[in-house]
């Protein structure tokens, strides 16, 4: 007998235009991560503060190791979502990015705060995850993607801006990795 696989995709990218996307694909049944989406694209516009600041993606390594723009990017990711079937919800941080330029559904998964994100567990397995470069399923980001990374803005000497700059660039692989976190230990674990 056959059994219908009934997943929850979570989504992340990094840059304007988007240079870094990732998917994750859960299964709602095992709660198991069946499936992983990770992949970049080349840009030559000038990104420097999200460069210096939030994602820190290297323009030489994204023209070596990414698709040519984000057109194919999202190409790519569309034919990776062609071979979803039953997808129940897909979940992002404030996707309103994602929601536009992939023309998708994507709720809002509703992440702490970053003053108190630091205390949560989900948050800091996926930090020691992306330091580490540790495999998510299949897919591992190379750090040396994120070297044009400086530091975070600080603006108030804040415990929000304290946990930014502890968090170090923003990667969408690991970012996929606490949503699945967050949703996994708040839904599926209890």
């Amino acid at each position: 007998m056959f059994l219908l696989q009934h997943s929850i995709i979570f989504i992340d990218s990094e840059g304007e235009p988007t240079q870094e996307l990732s998917a994750l694909e859960m299964d709602l049944k095992s709660g198991e991560i069946v499936d992983v989406f990770h992949s970049y694209a080349y840009t030559n516009k000038n990104d420097w503060f999200a460069r210096k600041h939030i994602h820190g993606l290297d323009p030489l390594f994204l023209k070596q190791n990414g698709y040519e723009n984000s057109a194919e990017l999202f190409t790519a990711f569309q034919s990776w979502m062609k071979r979803k079937c039953h997808i129940v919800a897909m979940y992002g941080n404030a996707p309103n990015k994602e929601k536009k330029e992939l023309n998708l559904d994507i709720t809002d998964i509703g992440l702490d705060n970053w003053a108190s994100r630091h205390t949560k567990v989900y948050h800091q397995i996926a930090v020691s995850y992306k330091k580490k470069s540790l495999a998510i399923h299949t897919q591992r980001c190379n750090a040396k993607a994120h070297s044009r990374f400086q530091s975070a803005i600080v603006r108030h000497n804040n415990v929000g801006d304290a946990v930014r700059e502890q968090h170090g660039y923003h990667c969408s692989l690991y970012d996929c990795y606490e949503l699945y976190l967050f949703f996994h230990l708040s839904h599926v674990s209890k």
